[in-house]
């Protein structure tokens, strides 16, 4: 492979990374107390990202220049790709949308928010320990570097950080009633 190719993955890579960070740093700084609203937008995100990975997955069809879907090509063709022959996009896709369900149960009904926190919490934990081990198979198994795959990575990895504030701070409450 043309080094010039890892050069504009490495490039692409880090604006994807500053890009996210912004935005997150903008949406902390906006909303510091409304995290679950914060989480909805960042499911949301997840959910835009796994749902065209699936689609793509289902069709074979992509709307993204060749250089940047090889990669995620070349790791959809690794045996750990799949699950129980499922793609690993369609849990991150079930993964997404069970915590933007999660998100908008929490708004729509504050009531349940302690219960959404705790949960939220465990998922994005699994979800966070996933994404080490997909880490771990896409660089050093496999050798490469998806662009999908490292902002699925971020997302996870900011919405860990939502729920575990929002999850200290229901145990914090639990704790002072007790």
């Amino acid at each position: 492979m043309c080094p010039l190719v890892y050069v504009l993955m490495v490039v692409m890579g880090i604006i994807v990374l500053v890009i996210l960070g912004f935005g997150i740093s903008c949406v902390w700084i906006a909303i510091r107390h409304k995290l679950m609203k914060a989480s909805i937008v960042i499911s949301l995100l997840g959910v835009i990202d796994a749902l065209y990975l699936s689609i793509a997955d289902i069709t074979g069809s992509w709307i993204i220049p060749r250089f940047i879907r090889e990669y995620y090509e070349q790791l959809h063709q690794i045996q750990w790709s799949h699950v129980f022959g499922i793609p690993i996009s369609f849990f991150g896709l079930g993964f997404y949308i069970g915590l933007l369900a999660l998100g908008l149960i929490a708004v729509i009904k504050p009531k349940y928010q302690p219960t959404v926190n705790m949960v939220g919490f465990g998922l994005t934990a699994f979800g966070v320990l996933f994404s080490i081990y997909l880490a771990y198979v896409s660089i050093f198994l496999a050798g490469v570097l998806c662009a999908f795959c490292v902002m699925s990575w971020i997302l996870t990895a900011t919405l860990f950080v939502f729920f575990s504030v929002q999850a200290k701070r229901t145990a914090d409450i639990f704790w002072l009633k007790i």
